[in-house]
C-alpha cells in the first residue's frame, strides 16, 4: 500500500484552522444558518472580571 496524500485548498485550511482557534478561545457560533457571526460566550467573558476583587488601587476605597 503506498500513502496518499491528499491536498486541501488553501481557502479550507484558513477557514478550518479559524473554527478550530475560535472553539479553542471558547467563542461559539450562532445558530439559524449565520455561520460567520460569533458570539462570546458567558463564562468566557466573567471569566476576565474575577480579579476584579483582587486588584484594587491601594490607598483607593470606594
Amino acid at each position: 500500500m503506498g500513502v496518499k496524500f491528499v491536498r486541501l485548498r488553501d481557502d479550507l485550511l484558513k477557514t478550518d484552522l479559524k473554527w478550530n482557534l475560535a472553539l479553542r478561545e471558547g467563542w461559539k457560533g450562532t445558530r439559524g444558518g449565520q455561520t460567520m457571526t460569533w458570539q462570546r460566550s458567558g463564562r468566557a467573558i466573567t471569566s476576565k472580571l474575577s480579579c476584579v476583587d483582587h486588584c484594587r488601587i491601594p490607598g483607593w476605597e470606594p
